[in-house]
């Protein structure tokens, strides 16, 4: 029988782990037992998973046992090497536990990402093997390349912990090594065997899991071994101690000089019977219970049991040293011993006494007051550590009140300095344990007058007498006073801290290093909240204007949207100054930022009623109370505040006019989302500029959905190439005899989303968002690649291709189109390049040197929509250029009968700078026969084509008799 043995070892891996657990409470080797207790586990969930997979015959239960079984495998490098690094830790030991972590969550992701698992590609089939009587399912498959990964992860594991166990050997013990060392080479031959029957072409049953149980085995082993030697050890100190404490008892019985030693001691000291009873006491005994126990039947022994008890502490009455810390006071043990003096601790010592044989005969019980001391312990620790008491006390509060406990004292106080030095105000006023209202007052004649400049100033007794001008002095009636200075950084008073009491105070020099350490305290608590202060002003106020800056308008506005309703609505006013940009660089930075100084000024007389604050540049933001009517509020808010800008600035013995645009978004009436509210009031605010600026809009629905239109259109147009919807299409142009030269490329877009697009509507959005570079260079090199084609059949065929301005002033422009020409092997002389006045009079002297390289190159040059621009006969006799295009503007007004000088002009300037002329627009016989009446030889137009996509553009060729353009 196999299987059983996989469970059996799960079993004893299972209560392997459940002794650990026990041992882990009481072992301060936490880490040893955690890592070793991980390992257990690990190896019962294998061992039982890899039993229930043998008994498995169906694939997908089996390839879910294998995922489960890897999920935990995966974890023992990480938990072998906590375990290794608990006896002896490398450096960097955060580093590599991390690495190891990460590593066996990477592996545990990708088991579960994989179809088979970590281990298999593929798992083939599932065959059954005999054992006697017993048929085990063992599966079969092909390895994947991550088992090689997990593998090497684990061989290097191992290797790694073969190295370390060298050093465990040399540096911790040479018995947990040697058992270490049997382990690896026995888990790594387990491993080794196991991946050869997993590649084997007749794969055996799993064995790898029974390595983990031979380190739980080798490890239990160690460590009773090292349980034992510790025992060892810790017997033979024992009875040193012993020893000692025996010599030390004969010592004290043998002097008769302790006996007097005891009576004077003032720390109260008891003898003990074996039981507990009192026989006898010193003269502070008596005092300290208030009355002489051993006249009255009470059991200390067991009350001081039950105070530990309470302490949650417990006395080894067996032991020689029998160590008890400070005790904390129950109500059980005030009523047990009602006339004890003890506030609130208890410090016991509990000593054995011996006769000369070594025999325990009685106890010697010394029990003092310790409460002041643990409580000025307590009071440093939290005070340093900057713990808080808990509730609405804060950090000065418990500073005072901490203060008044320990200098037994009615008054404490910690005060702040002002700006000339000549004034105190107090921050936290104690009197006894409560906490009253501060006040403030004068240093001069006063003993704080004497505290600035040195460390303690102690006036223990008759500080009233020494300052009589000292009114609050003499109306407290303060007999002692104590007090020390705070200081910042640069060792500058910042404030004191002081105890006053009616009654003379107590001092000594651990009483002024307290008050010294709540000073340090304090003033760094003070400078922190000073710090605290500063970065608060830093991140939440604008440096120039001192109005809230963004993040805190945004801040604030999150918090109105999420109470606003309809019925109480606010409204956000976004404030742009016109003009601005021609102020900053007209006058310059400094007069520009005075500008907003004095606007941010005159914003901030709004900001008691409302909200303002500086959003950014020159844009200001202001949101006002709720108000029913806020459409109303919002319009008579903007109107005053727009009054307020247009005051004229003065700045020196210049005087600056500014205007100002307001756009207004009411949430939630409009919207409800903050940054839909911002949005909308750009939105709003555009749209008072377009108006004529210097007044104010409110948001309108209508505008915002061509803005959201507009948004879509730029979007979809941004994949537009990527998805094919951008296409060609192709209007034929004609000479005078009507016969077919060229065409004209034209752009068309059927978005998929949004139907057809005008590109008169995307052209200019291509243009503004940069996109007009990448369409521009797809027209150019499609266009080039038809013409390439269409050339074998059409040899005297020419394009003419449009490019934008922002296309012509890229500085790769002209590169980008040799390497196209280039590539399709294309004539330049049958591409006619169409540029508008507005591209060529960007930069005249570039466009020369652009224009002259593009004719050596053999293109043509075009000058389209000519005289609806620029038009100049200056620019046309200096510009390289080939042709003119008359717009349709003015072929419109050709009816053939009334006169058309302009249109006459033009092409008597053209033939003049011999230059050719095509009217495009063309629509009826009558605009072609009088144009070409006046001379003009080319024509493109719905007369004799529309434009048409290349199949239908080819059709439309074919049979057609071919020109040359005149």
């Amino acid at each position: 029988m196999i299987t059983p043995w996989y469970f059996i070892s799960a079993g004893m891996a299972v209560i392997a782990a459940l002794v650990l657990m026990a041992i882990l409470c009481f072992s301060y080797k936490k880490q040893q037992m955690v890592s070793l207790f991980c390992v257990c586990t690990i190896a019962a969930a294998v061992q039982w998973l890899t039993g229930m997979q043998h008994l498995e015959f169906r694939l997908e239960q089996t390839i879910l046992y294998e995922k489960w079984m890897m999920s935990f495998a995966v974890f023992f490098p990480s938990f072998l090497f906590l375990f290794l690094t608990s006896f002896l830790k490398p450096a960097n030991f955060n580093f590599f536990a991390a690495s190891y972590f990460i590593c066996s969550v990477v592996l545990l992701c990708l088991n579960w990402l994989l179809p088979y698992g970590l281990i298999y590609e593929q798992i083939e089939h599932i065959v059954s093997v005999s054992f006697g009587t017993q048929d085990i399912a063992i599966h079969s498959g092909i390895m994947s390349r991550w088992s090689y990964v997990w593998i090497a992860f684990l061989l290097a594991t191992l290797i790694w912990a073969l190295y370390w166990c060298i050093h465990i050997n040399r540096k911790v013990s040479r018995q947990t090594a040697y058992f270490l060392f049997l382990y690896l080479f026995m888990q790594t031959g387990f491993i080794i065997a196991g991946r050869i029957l997993r590649e084997s072409e007749y794969p055996g049953i799993i064995l790898h899991g029974f390595g983990f149980l031979a380190l739980i085995i080798l490890m239990c082993l160690a460590l009773v071994i090292e349980f034992k030697n510790s025992n060892r050890v810790l017997l033979a100190r024992t009875r040193t101690l012993s020893r000692e404490v025996k010599k030390r008892t004969l010592a004290e019985n043998e002097s008769s000089k302790l006996t007097q030693i005891v009576e004077q001691d003032p720390i109260a000291t008891h003898l003990l019977s074996l039981q507990g009873d009192i026989y006898s006491g010193n003269e502070a005994s008596c005092l300290f219970w208030g009355e002489d126990l051993s006249k009255r039947p009470v059991n200390l022994l067991n009350e001081i049991k039950k105070l530990c008890a309470f302490n949650l502490t417990t006395i080894q009455l067996g032991d020689d040293n029998m160590k008890i810390p400070p005790l904390r006071v129950s109500e059980e043990f005030k009523m047990a011993f009602p006339k004890c003096d003890c506030e609130s601790w208890l410090k016991i010592y509990l000593f054995p006494i011996m006769d000369k044989e070594g025999e325990l005969i009685e106890y010697c019980l010394r029990v003092s007051d310790v409460s002041h001391e643990k409580y000025v312990e307590q009071a440093i620790k939290q005070i340093a550590q900057g713990t808080i008491i808990q509730g609405s006390t804060n950090i000065y509060q418990q500073l005072v009140l901490s203060l008044n406990h320990i200098f037994n004292s009615k008054f404490a106080f910690v005060g702040l300095l002002s700006d000339k030095f000549d004034k105190v105000e107090t921050i936290a006023l104690a009197e006894y344990d409560n906490i009253i209202d501060n006040f403030s007052y004068k240093l001069e004649n006063t003993p704080c007058e004497h505290v600035i400049g040195q460390k303690v100033c102690c006036f223990p007794h008759g500080v009233t007498t020494q300052f009589p001008q000292d009114a609050l002095l003499e109306q407290m009636n303060i007999e002692g006073y104590l007090g020390v200075p705070m200081f910042d950084a640069t060792n500058t008073p910042i404030g004191i801290l002081v105890v006053m009491d009616t009654k003379p105070l107590n001092t000594s020099h651990q009483l002024n290093e307290i008050l010294e350490i709540f000073s340090s305290r304090a003033s760094a608590e003070i400078q922190k909240n000073n710090a605290e202060a500063k970065m608060r002003k830093m991140a939440y106020q604008d440096y120039l204007t001192n109005l809230p800056n963004r993040a805190h308008l945004l801040s604030t506005l999150n918090r109105l949207v999420k109470f606003a309703d309809v019925d109480n609505p606010h409204a956000l006013l976004l404030l742009d100054l016109d003009n601005f940009k021609y102020v900053n660089d007209s006058l310059g930075n400094d007069v520009a930022d005075e500008v907003l100084r004095t606007v941010g000024r005159r914003l901030a007389h709004f900001d008691g009623e409302h909200i303002a604050a500086r959003y950014g540049g020159d844009e200001f933001i202001i949101i006002s109370r709720s108000h029913p009517d806020i459409a109303t509020y919002a319009a008579n808010l903007a109107e005053q505040i727009l009054v307020e800008i247009c005051q004229p600035i003065q700045i020196g013995e210049r005087i600056v006019n500014i205007r100002a645009s307001v756009g207004i978004c009411i949430f939630p009436l409009h919207t409800s989302n903050r940054l839909d509210i911002l949005r909308f009031a750009e939105t709003a605010l555009y749209q008072a500029k377009e108006a004529g600026r210097n007044q104010f809009k409110l948001f309108s629905p209508q505008i915002q959905k061509q803005v959201d239109e507009r948004i879509q259109i730029e979007t979809e147009l941004a994949h537009a190439i990527e998805n094919q919807e951008l296409e060609l299409f192709f209007q034929p142009q004609v000479n005078s005899q009507g016969l077919c030269y060229g065409a004209e490329v034209l752009l068309r877009w059927q978005s998929t989303k949004l139907g057809f697009i005008s590109p008169a509507v995307f052209i200019p959005i291509a243009e503004e968002t940069g996109l007009i570079h990448s369409i521009g260079d797809w027209v150019l090199a499609e266009s080039i690649h038809c013409l390439r084609i269409w050339r074998q059949r059409y040899t005297h065929l020419e394009l003419s291709v449009n490019v934008s301005a922002w296309q012509f002033a890229g500085n790769t422009f002209i590169d980008k189109l040799k390497v196209t020409i280039e590539q399709y092997q294309v004539c330049p002389a049958q591409l006619t390049l169409e540029l508008t006045e507005t591209s060529l009079l960007h930069n005249l002297q570039e466009t020369k040197i652009k224009l002259a390289e593009l004719r050596k190159l053999g293109f043509k040059i075009a000058l389209d929509d000519f005289g609806t621009g620029y038009s100049s006969l200056s620019y046309l006799r200096d510009l390289p250029l080939d042709e003119i295009k008359i717009d349709k503007a003015f072929v419109d007004e050709v009816d053939g009968i009334t006169a058309q000088p302009l249109v006459e002009s033009m092409i008597s300037i053209a033939k003049h700078m011999q230059l050719s002329v095509i009217a495009e627009g063309v629509e009826t016989s009558v605009q072609k026969t009088a144009l070409l009446n006046m001379g003009c030889p080319n024509f493109q137009g719905y007369y004799f084509a529309k434009p048409m996509n290349k199949q239908d553009f080819l059709v439309w060729l074919e049979g057609r008799d071919w020109g040359e353009k005149q």
